[in-house]
């Protein structure tokens, strides 16, 4: 992931020009794909940004990462996105919620959002368990999913990842899938 603070989504152009050079050094060392994302003041995707990185390397394939949760509007941030579908391969997003539980029916209109416009694909994260992941798919029917602690031991970044919860997500995926 590529964002030269924690502190919000918007970037000065010192914080670009950090974020520039991370995917430079990246880039040298054989990497192609990014997760960047990043806002205005106002809360819109920054095209800016995105229309400066794109310039700079054509080749590379973006993840947009949650700064698209924090968007005004994640139905217009969506669409604004679209004309970057050349580059812009996928959304991470809890459909603008604190997880993907809260957000599932904004989540299920992004993923239609998705198929009616051809845009990027929707890739729901953040909370999905192997608890949860049955009620969220089969709500949503999105084709990718995003899990972080989720898949840990005790379902903490501090551990490992857990086989026995990757092997139950993977097979309810699979019942699931439509």
């Amino acid at each position: 992931m590529i964002r030269s603070h924690a502190q919000g989504f918007c970037y000065s152009e010192s914080d670009v020009k950090d974020m520039m050079q991370s995917i430079e050094q990246l880039k040298s060392v054989g990497a192609n794909r990014f997760v960047i994302g990043g806002l205005t003041a106002e809360r819109t995707i920054d095209v800016q940004l995105l229309d400066k990185i794109i310039t700079e390397y054509p080749t590379i394939e973006i993840t947009f990462h949650r700064a698209f949760d924090h968007a005004i509007d994640v139905k217009q941030a969506y669409l604004t996105l679209i004309p970057y579908k050349k580059h812009i391969k996928r959304i991470l997003t809890s459909g603008g919620a604190p997880n993907c539980l809260a957000g599932v029916n904004m989540l299920l209109e992004l993923v239609l959002l998705s198929e009616r416009k051809n845009g990027p694909l929707i890739m729901p994260g953040a909370g999905i368990t192997s608890d949860n992941f049955a009620s969220i798919h089969k709500k949503v029917q999105a084709t990718e999913y995003h899990f972080g602690k989720g898949v840990r031991l005790m379902e903490s970044f501090d551990n490992t990842l857990d086989r026995e919860r990757i092997t139950r997500i993977k097979s309810l995926f699979n019942i699931y899938r439509s």
